[in-house]
């Protein structure tokens, strides 16, 4: 088991997404959850797209028989999640991967990205990189949090208690607006 962790590491590390910064930073396993969080949420993007292109225009993962995007997406709206979201979401998803690649400034742009970084971890988290992340006593994806992801958006949009009505900046409508004034860079 010890040789395929290593091997399983080494393929990380040799990823066109391995962040150096984010290993040296938050460690390594923060750079792998990045990175198999990255696979694990693109397939199952690919995989939704795949079955809701036979449905009906209308139709959303919701919809959809099995859909990995559904645990990890917020559930409140759960039918707005379409065809057009989905790839929506792959696009964000594929943006903020270059931008951690280049190590851009800013990381994390949208609520959106917020939205996507987390439900990356939740995929990293749920599959544990195939065993190579340790218990480093830490909470699985903190480091989320300080590079833009901000815990209260998180909590509020996951939290199907808290009412979040359409002029809130929290509510699906406005998930793909820039944020203002967001400190959430690499240092």
């Amino acid at each position: 088991m010890e040789r395929n962790n290593e091997t399983r590491m080494e393929e990380f590390r040799n990823s066109k997404y391995w962040n150096e910064t984010i290993a040296k930073q938050f460690g390594e396993n923060a750079a792998c959850c990045l990175i198999a969080g990255y696979e694990c949420l693109s397939d199952d993007i690919h995989d939704d797209n795949r079955k809701l292109v036979n449905l009906a225009d209308d139709a959303c993962i919701a919809d959809l028989e099995d859909s990995f995007l559904s645990i990890y997406l917020p559930s409140r709206y759960m039918r707005h999640y379409t065809w057009d979201f989905t790839n929506l979401l792959a696009l964000s998803l594929n943006k903020m991967m270059e931008r951690f690649r280049r190590d851009d400034d800013e990381l994390v742009q949208t609520v959106l990205d917020e939205v996507v970084l987390y439900a990356l971890t939740l995929e990293a988290q749920f599959l544990d990189v195939n065993g190579l992340l340790e218990d480093d006593g830490e909470e699985w994806g903190s480091w989320i949090y300080q590079v833009g992801v901000d815990k209260k958006t998180i909590e509020t949009i996951y939290d199907e208690k808290k009412p979040i009505g359409r002029r809130h900046p929290y509510h699906i409508s406005h998930w793909i607006e820039k944020i203002p004034n967001r400190e959430n860079k690499l240092q």
